[in-house]
């Protein structure tokens, strides 16, 4: 073999060599950043002092947005201190594991949640820093912690509520017990009565309060007219003894389709709301209930003349425990209750009201009627 052959071949097997270095080079970088991507990692290498990006992978850039040559990851700190605190341990050379902070997304501004791991290079001058986007996990948190704390204030609120009325029947009965006397036998019949309908009241709020977050969502369709109608009849004896006047107003005439169960519970709450806060001196106390539907949309209003609410009481009735009037006896359940089942239901609840003139309550619930293809 020539001696040119034989230069050739080697130079041409150290090119191949050199290719083949080059190609697993890059595969496993390209296996790096898949896995990265896999696992929702981004990493990012950047200048200890300044912060300057020197290179990232595809996540980063999907997480914060594009960069250019100027941008420092440390802009992107939304707390001064914490950022303060981060350089200075990278400076000394030490690892950052696991550290959960808050970025500002240069795109639009948004607050992110960050799970921040950072390992200073050997020369101590530039970082490399692992990124994971943990803002659903926060909010989760967040509102798991909010759930617990709002257990634990009905536990304490609803216990409350139910020992009021039924140390009230224990008193009664020791009453009834040393005292024989005909009168004094129907009075405590009387609140003995009137306690078992409070805690009647208190549990079927309850009631109304768990099933709202365990019933399965069945859309039907929804007779606004018959549905107010039972309502109504479900509070007629009271109706009678108090001397309510019942107004109704019922425009349905296209089919209005929602979850029946919940749309009941919204009306029956409202309805029993305006009962409970009529007004004694008022001549002729009342209570309206009006529909009105079209395609998208049903506006439910319920008004009466009753107490009405304090105007600094407005923002918070909504609110668990929350009684709207001083002349409550209620468990402060009920508004809560409705609240939450509109919002179920992707709709709204908005409130009017003026202390001693009465109420308007105003629910806008979505038509889930199916569309016509």
């Amino acid at each position: 073999m020539p001696y040119s052959d034989v230069n050739l071949s080697k130079s041409q097997s150290i090119k191949d060599l050199t290719s083949n270095t080059e190609e697993s080079v890059a595969s496993r970088r390209m296996h790096r950043e898949r896995l990265l991507e896999e696992a929702a990692l981004g990493q990012v290498s950047c200048e200890i002092e300044s912060g300057k990006i020197i290179s990232l992978t595809k996540v980063i850039k999907k997480l914060i947005g594009e960069v250019d040559v100027n941008t420092s990851l440390y802009d992107l700190f939304a707390s001064a201190d914490e950022l303060k605190e981060i350089k200075l341990i990278l400076r000394a050379g030490g690892p950052i594991t696991q550290r959960e902070l808050q970025f500002i997304r240069p795109a639009d501004g948004q607050l992110i949640w960050i799970n921040f791991t950072a390992l200073p290079a050997e020369d101590g001058k530039t970082f490399d820093a692992m990124l994971r986007d943990i803002s659903r996990q926060q909010e989760s948190l967040v509102e798991l912690q909010r759930v617990n704390q709002e257990l634990d204030n009905f536990v304490y609120h609803s216990s409350h509520d139910l020992r009021s009325p039924l140390r009230s029947i224990l008193g009664l009965v020791q009453i009834l017990k040393l005292d024989r006397d005909e009168k004094t036998i129907d009075k405590c019949l009387l609140m003995i009565e009137e306690s078992v309908d409070r805690l009647d009241g208190i549990v079927t709020e309850m009631l109304s309060l768990s099933r709202n977050r365990h019933l399965n969502d069945s859309i039907q369709n929804v007779n606004m007219l018959v549905e107010v109608n039972q309502a109504i009849e479900h509070f007629y004896t009271v109706i009678e003894d108090r001397g309510l006047l019942f107004k109704t107003d019922i425009r349905q005439r296209i089919p209005f389709f929602s979850d029946v169960a919940r749309v009941r519970i919204i009306l029956n709450n409202l309805i029993s709301n305006s009962i409970k806060f009529r007004e004694s001196g008022v001549s002729s106390p009342y209570v309206s209930v009006s529909v009105r539907c079209n395609s998208k949309k049903l506006t439910l209003t319920v008004q009466d003349n009753g107490v009405g609410i304090p105007k600094d009481k407005h923002e918070k009735i909504f609110e668990m425990f929350v009684r709207a009037n001083e002349k409550s006896s209620g468990s402060g359940l009920g508004l809560y209750i409705v609240k939450h089942v509109v919002e179920k239901l992707e709709g709204s609840i908005s409130v009017q009201s003026t202390e001693g003139e009465g109420s308007v309550f105003t629910v806008e619930l979505p038509n889930l009627a199916p569309q016509v293809k």
